[in-house]
């Protein structure tokens, strides 16, 4: 170890690494989406007064609205069973536990 001086931690300055992939990928996706959204709104085939008037149809809106309704329903359906499956693992019946992890892995 003779020629090297011990060097105190704190004297040393910490540099992160520098990531020039990711910034030129990022810059390359950023690129294609650029293009892709320039070209969907300045293509006069993509007809945007035909998407407008079918979105603002009343059949389109009731299935949205129906949608809705229904993702709702399924996320309080869905927490109630996880809170109850929950709550039967942590039971002290082994019948409910064995039931609730039966359920859970298959």
């Amino acid at each position: 170890m003779s020629g090297q001086h011990p060097v105190d931690d704190a004297e040393l300055s910490i540099v992160g690494h520098r990531h020039y992939g990711r910034w030129l990928s990022a810059l390359v996706v950023l690129l294609i989406v650029g293009v892709i959204i320039n070209s969907m709104l300045h293509n006069p085939r993509f007809e945007w007064s035909v998407v407008a008037e079918n979105l603002t149809e009343a059949s389109i809106l009731n299935g949205v609205l129906m949608t809705l309704k229904l993702t709702v329903i399924s996320v309080v359906f869905g927490f109630a069973g996880g809170v109850l499956l929950a709550l039967m693992r942590l039971s002290a019946n082994p019948v409910l536990v064995a039931v609730s992890w039966f359920y859970t892995w298959f």
